[in-house]
């Protein structure tokens, strides 16, 4: 049975706050491990703000990247191109228009 209109935006109020719930928890869970791992090797590193800010952003890319994968296309069963990705010719066709999917 079809989910209606009221159930599906339900669902996916659902599934956003648990995407970004876990995503936050995730991203900081991994950075304060990478953190502890690299402060007593490379203490200038860390403690430089460039380079923290460099593991967070990474971090934050892994995990959402990952969640990108787990949630939207195993668990909800969606098309890359449903999530926003595009392939390389067309990504060059967009950067050609200023990144925009509008007019022919």
């Amino acid at each position: 049975m079809p989910a209606t209109g009221t159930q599906a935006r339900v669902r996916a109020v659902v599934w956003s706050l648990a995407f970004l719930l876990v995503g936050y928890l995730g991203t900081s869970l991994l950075v304060r491990e990478v953190f502890r791992a690299l402060i007593s090797r490379f203490p200038g590193v860390v403690a430089d703000a460039l380079g923290a800010s460099a593991i967070q952003a990474a971090g934050g890319i892994l995990i959402f990247g990952l969640l990108t994968w787990a949630v939207g296309r195993r668990a909800l069963g969606m098309s890359w191109e449903e999530l926003g990705w595009v392939r390389g010719r067309e990504l060059r066709q967009l950067h050609g228009r200023g990144g925009r999917r509008c007019c022919s």
